[in-house]
């Protein structure tokens, strides 16, 4: 199954699974091959211009302007689309009123034949 993201959800999608806990075996291996899928590469992060700024405020993610938005097809199996789905939905007040998101979400129930 493929799926279109833009460099920023594949970011903030990698942010999700940092509160998303996974309990057993099977699901831990799936969040495992999500990550791997989604997760950008060093190459990317050079052509994208990543930068990972520290200071006495917190941190940040910048991106070379109009490179956030640049999409790549990563294929994912169906398995691991559904845990994306599931993991939104679980955690849905923590990205409600996000655009990409909403977008990733709707996204993964089209390919996933999926109604509300």
């Amino acid at each position: 199954m493929e799926l279109t993201l833009d460099y920023l959800t594949r970011l903030k999608l990698i942010d999700v699974f940092s509160y998303a806990p996974f309990q057993g075996a099977r699901l831990q291996h799936l969040a495992s091959k999500a990550q791997d899928a989604i997760d950008i590469t060093d190459e990317e992060k050079k052509e994208i211009g990543y930068r990972l700024v520290q200071d006495f405020t917190g941190s940040g993610v910048f991106l070379n302007d109009g490179k956030a938005t640049e999409t790549k097809d990563l294929e994912v199996s169906r398995d691991v689309a559904q845990l994306l789905l599931n993991m939104m939905d679980n955690h849905a007040q923590l990205t409600v009123r996000d655009k990409w998101a909403v977008v990733l979400v709707e996204q993964l129930r089209k390919k996933l034949g999926v109604t509300e």
